[in-house]
């Protein structure tokens, strides 16, 4: 089956500091973990939405954070898991000015993402 894969965009990748991509890497090592074969890449977008709206045309698979899918996309969707036994997980960073959490929109948000995190953690 093929694969659309999402690729950061040129532009965006002359701004980084290094080509290392924790990510990525942890994807080729969890496909290595399984397959011999590398997978049929045949679409490379720039976003993981564009992959997500492919697969639900059925134009093929994708492997993208469960962030990015909806629960009316009626897409089915698996964690990757490791040989070991451990699940893939993304690690996201917030970052902000102390000065802002004063506005309550910027306290209200950090909070909010705080709270949500500390539940997924518990999971």
């Amino acid at each position: 089956m093929p694969m659309i894969n999402r690729k950061e965009p040129k532009v965006l990748q002359k701004y980084k500091t290094s080509p290392y991509n924790p990510y990525d890497q942890s994807i080729e090592y969890w496909w290595n973990e399984r397959f011999v074969e590398p997978p049929l890449i045949t679409m490379q977008v720039d976003s993981y939405e564009t992959c997500r709206e492919m697969v639900k045309k059925g134009l093929g698979y994708s492997i993208i954070p469960s962030v990015f899918l909806k629960d009316s996309d009626q897409l089915h969707y698996d964690p990757l898991i490791f040989k070991n036994g451990q699940e893939m997980k993304r690690r996201t960073w917030m970052y902000y000015r102390e000065a802002s959490m004063s506005l309550a929109t910027v306290s209200e948000f950090v909070h909010y993402i705080k709270k949500i995190s500390e539940q997924e953690i518990v999971k």
